[in-house]
């Protein structure tokens, strides 16, 4: 471990690489999506993929404003090689900008204070639980940190090196703007700009601001935005520029509240557990023990980063834990400055070589065995035997005991490893566990697909009173999507064939039924109870004998 972390920048990048492979890199291939957003999102880079909207993005055929294109792109492109957007192919950016996110991590922890410090703040980034689990997700937020990390790294290589100043600033504006068309649109301008100001203002420099290049640099971040925009605006004309302003002016005019401010700082400890318990002693050391003027500016830059942050969250974003994620780097970055800081002192007693791997050892077995108890435990199926409460009591007990004598003696780099054996283990093995159950679980796929398998190819088909992102993307088709009675019933008594499907209470209510001849052609389950039962119908008879209604 300690040459790991003495090592050169091509070897701090090849382990992390492995370590994305072994840790993050399985999950591609074990997910079916669930929930709303992520069938909506691979249904949306389908639809840019397929039908050729790249600029003015479409759902189920119709204008979508929620978000910006470039991840949409991102997945159209990484599927070009199999024609269709997959689970594993809409999963990948998000993924791969994961990875990038960690190596933005080790450099700049490198820039602002040393090779160790950055090793340690990428391996931390690694194995925090939110940023683990939302890279494995076909979702936004861990590639618009990437981005926003980007661009205030190449802000800070811009302030502290004149030669290459020029470029990294203009590469600061370029990536602004491609976090912005990537989601939460002008709030990414926001934030960091926020940042960048308020580190200004720490340093008492905001003339700086001049050597930004603000003129060209804007003009840059106005090209890459136009990039997306002119082409929107030639294809669907002004309503999609209202469009989009309606959905971000929504987001920005959440009320700014006291609750929010705690929520989001209470999720920066829960998110990065258990690294995030050292947080206060960093503050303790800026305030009483750091003379160094180099780590005095990059406490200092990081600390802004994740206050600044926090600022803007409470006033211009509604409260969700992922939003947070953007912060995530900065706090890494201080957690392995921290651990740096910790290693520099010489240990008070040598351990026999085979002890640490041992501890290593205990580590990892706690941590798959409190993975399964969570997964279990949450499923409501864990009913431990005396003898498995027995081994994990007592695993727990000598791992704790390993941790304390690692504190006492001053082996800290030994301690750094457990905790870190012990959170990797947990995050690889908990994710696979929660995986597979969601598969099982919360997935529509089956329930998609045995849909697609009643409905002839072609048939239309209209849905009365819900929006299932998965019904579009695991059908592969565009229903109707219906909210009244009549607009159903209308489509309903078409004279062509149609299929619906409607909830059974919902059925049961419609007003005029007795009039329109329809026949229950299955009877479904959903995986989630509260949605209740689902009834495909049409309004031509069955081959087979139906079922009355």
């Amino acid at each position: 471990m300690r040459d790991l972390l003495q090592g050169n920048a091509r070897s701090a990048v090849f382990i992390l690489v492995c370590l994305w492979m072994v840790v993050f890199l399985p999950n591609l291939w074990l997910r079916e999506f669930t929930g709303t957003d992520e069938p909506q999102y691979a249904q949306i880079g389908r639809e840019v993929l397929v039908d050729g909207h790249w600029s003015a993005l479409r759902l189920n055929g119709n204008p979508y404003y929620g978000e910006p294109p470039l991840y949409f792109w991102l997945e159209a492109v990484f599927s070009l090689p199999r024609g269709d957007v997959t689970e594993a192919t809409a999963i990948l950016p998000s993924m791969l900008m994961g990875l990038g996110t960690v190596l933005l991590v080790y450099f700049l922890g490198r820039m602002l204070f040393n090779h160790r410090a950055g090793m340690l703040a990428a391996l931390i980034m690694a194995t925090m639980a939110q940023f683990h689990k939302f890279s494995c997700m076909a979702r936004l937020d861990v590639p618009f940190a990437f981005l926003v990390t980007a661009s205030l790294a190449a802000f800070y290589s811009g302030y502290v090196s004149p030669d290459g100043r020029k470029m990294y600033m203009l590469m600061a504006w370029a990536l602004m703007g491609l976090a912005a068309i990537t989601t939460k649109g002008p709030v990414a301008f926001v934030m960091v700009g926020g940042v960048v100001i308020a580190f200004l203002l720490w340093r008492r420099d905001l003339g700086f601001l001049k050597k930004t290049r603000p003129l060209s640099g804007g003009l840059l971040l106005a090209a890459v935005i136009l990039v997306w925009l002119m082409p929107a605006y030639l294809t669907d004309g002004r309503s999609y520029i209202d469009g989009l302003l309606g959905q971000f002016s929504h987001h920005a005019k959440t009320p700014l509240g006291i609750d929010k401010f705690f929520f989001y700082f209470s999720n920066i400890f829960s998110g990065t557990l258990p690294w995030s318990l050292a947080l206060p002693a960093i503050l303790y050391l800026y305030v009483k023990d750091m003379t160094d003027e180099r780590e005095r500016q990059g406490v200092a830059f990081a600390g802004l980063w994740i206050l600044a942050m926090l600022f803007i969250f409470s006033i211009a974003l509604q409260k969700f834990s992922r939003y947070i994620l953007p912060t995530y780097p900065a706090v890494a970055v201080l957690l392995g400055y921290f651990w740096d800081r910790l290693m520099k002192e010489p240990p008070l007693k040598e351990w026999p070589r085979t002890l640490p791997p041992l501890a290593y050892g205990l580590a990892v077995f706690v941590g798959l065995m409190v993975a399964y108890v969570f997964v279990e435990a949450h499923a409501h199926r864990f009913h431990p035997s005396p003898l498995e409460i027995a081994v994990m009591a007592a695993t727990t007990i000598c791992l704790a005991a390993s941790l304390w004598y690692a504190f006492r003696t001053r082996q800290l780099m030994v301690l750094f490893v457990i905790v870190f054996m012990l959170t990797i283990s947990f995050e690889a093995s908990y994710g696979r566990l929660v995986f597979s159950r969601d598969n099982e679980k919360r997935s529509e796929k089956s329930l998609c697909l045995k849909i697609a398998g009643l409905i002839e190819p072609g048939t239309p088909w209209v849905i009365y009173n819900m929006f299932r992102p998965a019904h579009i993307y695991y059908t592969r088709s565009h229903p109707k999507l219906t909210f009244s009675q009549e607009e159903f019933l209308s489509t309903m008594s078409n004279e062509g064939k149609v299929y619906g499907l409607i909830c059974e209470e919902d059925f049961q209510g419609l007003p005029s039924r007795k009039n329109l001849s329809l026949y229950q052609v299955e009877r479904l389950k959903p995986p989630k109870r509260s949605m209740g039962t689902l009834l495909l119908i049409s309004n031509k008879k069955p081959e087979k004998t139906p079922t009355p209604p």
